[in-house]
């Protein structure tokens, strides 16, 4: 029986593989993504989506022995999303991908029928979590209806784009720019409704840009992450590297993290519940936020 129990989250780097093509699938698994993505939708031709079904399990067999977490972006519900779930649910599944997602009525009939899979498979249920991606306007307009619907949903995802816009630039009809300012709205609004519906690890989805320019790479990636973005997923191999340090605490990091709860609590010993650190006023808020970003840190 599958145990899982969510306790991977959250995940730094996702990286999307077509799921009919095992040579990218190993070459993937060099460059060590958190997760892989095994994509149904966009990177498989129409014609051999069957045969890509067909193999998928193959493949995510292949990554958990790698020690990968596995998702599946399946296509959406109007395009073959729920019979792409008859194929996919198994013990090395951790999680799907629901492209073009628009209510909440969808999110509970995706739920429902994972769960009678999983009964089917032998699984726990609730145990095949969701990365829900919002792609139309009424599907960003209710992104927290949509997340709020099942305990499943851990991620709202949308897009941090370059100068090449996608189907969300498309949907809402903002032109994508180098330095993003027009998606600053969708994608803070993303993050929040996310958070609200204790979907509390949204992800960007790293687009748009010219996939040998490592440094916008980088840039991109740390725009995501001072939004609030808790990972990204990317769409190259190269990327991974750089997206494992961004969202990693550095030595500075951890050093005025450690130091700022150790003074509140030297404080807090003496009986005041402010002080000061670093020339900056500190209270209960400062430190809990301090304590969870220590948290993450691996044993």
């Amino acid at each position: 029986m599958n145990q899982n129990t969510s306790n991977y989250w959250p995940i730094k780097s996702l990286l999307f593989v077509p799921a009919n093509r095992e040579d990218f699938v190993l070459k993937a698994m060099r460059f060590k993504p958190q997760a892989v993505i095994l994509d149904l939708e966009d990177a498989v031709p129409k014609h051999e989506l069957e045969q890509a079904r067909l193999q998928v399990k193959k493949l995510m067999k292949i990554l958990h022995d790698d020690n990968i977490i596995c998702f599946v972006r399946i296509n959406s519900l109007q395009e073959g999303g729920l019979d792409d779930l008859n194929f996919i649910v198994c013990e090395y599944l951790r999680g799907i991908m629901v492209p073009k997602i628009e209510s909440a009525k969808d999110t509970m009939l995706i739920d429902q029928l994972l769960l009678e899979l999983e009964i089917k498979a032998h699984l726990l249920p609730q145990s095949i979590d969701i990365i829900a991606l919002p792609e139309t306007a009424l599907g960003i307009y209710q992104g927290f209806e949509i997340a709020n619907a099942s305990p499943r949903i851990k991620s709202l995802m949308t897009g941090v784009s370059g100068p090449t816009g996608g189907d969300i630039a498309k949907a809402i009809g903002y032109e994508a720019s180098p330095d993003g300012l027009e998606q600053l709205y969708l994608q803070s609004k993303v993050v929040l409704e996310s958070k609200a519906a204790n979907a509390p690890y949204p992800i960007a989805g790293i687009i748009g840009m010219n996939i040998k320019d490592l440094d916008y790479v980088k840039v991109l990636i740390q725009r995501a992450k001072k939004i609030g973005f808790t990972g990204v997923a990317l769409i190259h191999p190269s990327h991974v590297e750089i997206a494992n340090q961004v969202f990693s605490l550095s030595d500075d990091e951890i050093t005025y993290h450690k130091g700022l709860v150790q003074t509140f609590l030297d404080a807090n010993a003496k009986g005041l519940g402010a002080t000061t650190f670093q020339g900056s006023m500190i209270d209960q808020a400062m430190y809990e936020r301090s304590l969870a970003i220590l948290k993450t840190i691996p044993n």
